[in-house]
């Protein structure tokens, strides 16, 4: 089956609907997702400066409301609530919550606390740069707070989330969210629909190969790849 890989950061509420999206669309196909947490900051501040400079500039007040529109119409689409700007404010501090999806991704709860804090900022309007909400969020997926604190203190797990901002910006990411199929980059959650059709061609790829051998193939073999690429 095909690689996919989502570089997120659970300050971005466009990483939010691509996240969420490439969610539904793995599951539908039946596919496994390597998900790398980055501090978009950082990447900025690597390769793609500039971005400070556009969100300085105003935009053009009728451009500024198209695309306030547009946000919510994806967030609808994707059944998210997102209210832009969140009350807490932003941008805010999320390195300590990005560590902590490293932390959590061995133990199978890397997707259920990010998917938490991305509500927990853009419906609830909360700071994820504070102790006390990444707290309420271990709390509701399951998970020891003080376990966690101790763990996004541990250098290891500071040096993973660094080598994941070193990897996207060394593979020609600017930003978030990022999708690589196989070593193809796609970015931004408006370009689900180009990952979704890199994904099928990588696994009609995938069933060819397997038809094409020159020995007999188990029926669940065959089976198993033609219903994921339904």
């Amino acid at each position: 089956m095909p690689k996919v890989e989502c570089f997120f950061d659970c300050s971005s509420p466009w990483s939010y609907m691509g996240f969420s999206n490439l969610l539904t669309l793995t599951a539908r196909l039946g596919l496994e997702v390597t998900w790398r947490p980055v501090v978009v900051g950082f990447i900025f501040e690597r390769v793609n400066r500039d971005v400070y400079t556009q969100r300085r500039l105003m935009a053009p007040p009728l451009k500024a409301a198209y695309e306030l529109k547009e946000m919510q119409d994806w967030a609808d689409a994707a059944g998210l609530v997102i209210r832009v700007p969140p009350q807490c404010g932003h941008p805010i501090n999320a390195v300590s919550c990005m560590r902590a999806c490293i932390a959590l991704e061995p133990t199978g709860k890397l997707v259920p606390f990010a998917f938490a804090a991305y509500e927990a900022l853009w419906r609830d309007g909360r700071n994820l740069g504070d102790r006390e909400v990444l707290a309420d969020i271990c709390h509701s997926i399951g998970v020891i707070s003080g376990h966690l604190f101790a763990a996004i203190a541990d250098d290891a797990v500071k040096t993973a989330l660094k080598r994941n901002n070193d990897e996207l910006a060394r593979r020609g990411g600017f930003g978030v969210p990022t999708f690589y199929v196989e070593e193809e980059m796609f970015f931004g959650n408006n370009r689900m629909i180009l990952v979704e059709n890199a994904l099928r061609t990588q696994m009609r790829n995938v069933k060819r190969s397997i038809t094409s051998l020159p020995y007999p193939v188990l029926d669940g073999v065959a089976d198993s790849s033609e219903g994921a690429a339904r």
